[in-house]
């Protein structure tokens, strides 16, 4: 199944019946993804779905849809309100739900996780700092259904547990605060006796920055990734 995402022609993953498309809520079931207008056009011979809304694909501007979160045609999208129509200008002025140049002056992308995206804080005071944060514009922990809420969980554990055998720390701090930046996402910070804030809450953003090389930054990532498997 292939759609055309942004410009770019992406091969697209099965997900559960249950897995959102990243930052949209939509209705209770919608059926067989592109059976409605509100999802896109599609050429049912050839299952080929265009993500564009509501009209002509050369007069309407693509929408924002994660292709790892995609549903195979058999399967339905169970959601919680009227989908709406969800173009990149539409979308809340998020960095998360953006990732424009804001997201990637703070972080870097490692990868997909369940139901979240994992990043590693450029700022490495707390050597190993990374984010995870839920594909959705949601704020808090209890706006997610049962279902979303425990693969939210087993991705902060998933990261943590990978993030303790890469960098070895005495402990891992969790803050999920939100309070300038509404959408859900968990800080996960490596503490090492004797360093930075050990045995008091970690700095937001510490002074001064410890910023890294772009072949440092790698190599973090790159110890890492195999122990997210």
């Amino acid at each position: 199944m292939t759609a055309r995402f942004f410009g770019q022609s992406t091969r697209l993953k099965a997900a559960t019946s249950e897995r959102y498309v990243a930052g949209l809520t939509g209705v209770e079931e919608l059926g067989e993804l592109g059976s409605t207008a509100n999802i896109g056009t599609t050429n049912s011979s050839q299952k080929n779905i265009f993500l564009f809304i509501g009209c002509p694909t050369k007069t309407r501007s693509a929408a924002f849809v994660d292709p790892q979160l995609a549903l195979a045609p058999e399967q339905k999208i169970k959601t919680h309100k009227p989908l709406p129509f969800l173009l990149m200008t539409d979308l809340p002025d998020c960095l998360y739900c953006r990732k424009d140049q804001r997201l990637q002056d703070l972080m870097i992308e490692i990868g997909p996780l369940q139901v979240s995206t994992l990043y590693l804080f450029k700022e490495q005071t707390y050597h190993g700092r990374c984010v995870v944060a839920y594909r959705a514009h949601v704020n808090e922990l209890f706006e997610l259904p049962p279902s979303e809420l425990t693969l939210f969980t087993q991705d902060v554990a998933r990261a943590a547990k990978a993030m303790k055998v890469a960098f070895n720390p005495a402990k891992i701090n969790y803050g999920a605060y939100s309070d300038k930046l509404p959408h859900l996402h968990m800080h996960l910070v490596p503490k090492y006796v004797d360093g930075p804030s050990w045995g008091a809450p970690f700095a937001m953003m510490p002074e001064p920055k410890q910023l890294l090389s772009t072949a440092d930054y790698a190599d973090l990532i790159a110890r890492l990734r195999p122990h997210l498997a």
